[in-house]
């Protein structure tokens, strides 16, 4: 998170090269290690998620995304899904502006 939100504030292109590279890495690692319910734990595991190391790793994302590094958009779409089911589940009434359905070939499509 850090790392992204300090690329380009160096003015030194040949250390933004490099900054570059590693949030590239680190992007790839985070998502790779992505629960199957959509969230993250303390280790690059995959096996669970906790909610504030989640977020956590939401916030990074969209920073790299901000700061012009590739990431999949399915990958922060999917960590927003099981918290909306949980809460239908336990009766609670979830209201958004839009629902996305689908980020396939960088094209949002929504639910109608």
């Amino acid at each position: 998170l850090f790392l992204a939100e300090a690329l380009g504030m160096t003015g030194n292109k040949r250390l933004e090269a490099r900054m570059r590279t590693s949030l590239q890495k680190a992007v790839k690692l985070t998502e790779g290690s992505q629960s199957k319910l959509g969230g993250w734990i303390y280790t690059p595991s995959g096996q669970s998620d906790e909610g504030s190391v989640t977020v956590t790793q939401v916030q990074a994302l969209r920073a790299c995304q901000n700061a012009g590094v590739q990431v999949n958009r399915d990958v922060i779409e999917k960590s927003f899904q099981t918290g909306r089911k949980e809460l239908e589940e336990a009766g609670y009434r979830v209201e958004s502006l839009a629902r996305v359905a689908s980020l396939a070939d960088g094209a949002v499509q929504f639910i109608d």
